[in-house]
């Protein structure tokens, strides 16, 4: 029955960055999309948190097969990672 209903899932097989410049604000975040392993997008996330944030204080996560649910205004991912 699993197998069944990983196979319905229609997600990209890709990991998402979302980028918080501030980590006391998670309301205002930036999406990259379509990394193809954690460490890729782990790696972009270093990056673009030193351009955006050089003094500190931004965070990011990393989220695998992600979609938006529009019923609760968020991003749904299979797996997060930080």
């Amino acid at each position: 029955m699993l197998l069944l209903l990983a196979a319905c899932d229609d997600r990209p097989r890709q990991w998402d960055l979302f980028i918080y410049p501030n980590a006391g604000d998670l309301t205002v975040h930036e999406e990259l999309r379509g990394f193809t392993s954690f460490e890729h997008c782990k790696a972009a996330a270093d990056y673009a948190l030193k351009l955006r944030s050089p003094e500190g204080g931004g965070t990011f996560e990393c989220g695998y097969m992600c979609r938006y649910d529009p019923g609760m205004q968020i991003n749904v991912c299979k797996e997060t990672r930080d």
